[in-house]
């Protein structure tokens, strides 16, 4: 199937009574991994210290699970993190580096896989916006359904977003979040070589 050069675009304007999540989410835990259908991105809760012996796994004690398809993944999400809004700018995940080693929080390589949760929910998403101030960082979820995004396209449908989900975090968990995207990203487009050339709709997410 011959892949076309040209990428139509759809302004999706954040209105921010619709677009602010009603549902939000503190998260210590997240993990990023292929699944058959996407990306999954898991954010999740660890049970309190006080909760658990030194011998006892470290359990998660709720967890959400993001559903992105691949396409969006890598062009919306992948894209946002590595790309500088204007020349000479630095990348968000430079920013995000920079507040860690500034505000001297600890550098995570690795996180151990905790035992399941008891509480469980799933969402997809096609968009994300993630922020930072401080050490207060930020992540919503929306999703534009393919029904909709034609008729966004037809012009039949005004461009807005509504928000799913709200992940709140501190700056060394958002950093490790970023650059496991970032692994996937690149594993992603070295078993789909043209991922960045999809003859699909390009989504963007624009202020309101």
């Amino acid at each position: 199937m011959p892949v076309r050069e040209e990428t139509r675009v759809v302004n999706l304007r954040l209105t921010p009574h619709l677009a602010t999540p009603e549902r939000t989410f503190f998260a210590d835990y997240v993990s990023v991994d292929q699944g058959r259908d996407g990306v999954i991105v898991i954010f999740g809760k660890y049970e309190p210290p006080a909760f658990k012996t030194p011998e006892q796994k470290a359990k998660l004690g709720s967890a959400v699970e993001v559903s992105f398809p691949f396409g969006q993944f890598y062009n919306q999400l992948y894209k946002s993190l590595v790309t500088p809004i204007e020349e000479g700018k630095p990348t968000f995940r430079q920013t995000v580096e920079q507040n860690v080693t500034n505000l001297h929080y600890e550098r995570i390589s690795a996180m151990e896989r905790p035992l399941p949760p008891e509480r469980f929910a799933c969402v997809r998403a096609n968009a994300a916006l993630i922020s930072i101030f401080e050490d207060d960082c930020a992540a919503d979820f929306y999703h534009v359904d393919a029904i909709s995004m034609q008729a966004l396209i037809a012009g039949t449908a005004r461009g807005e977003l509504k928000g799913l989900v709200r992940f709140v975090m501190g700056p060394s968990i958002l950093l490790y979040l970023i650059d496991r995207c970032i692994e996937t990203a690149v594993q992603l487009h070295e078993r789909m070589p043209d991922i960045d050339k999809l003859s699909q709709t390009e989504t963007r997410a624009l202020h309101g």
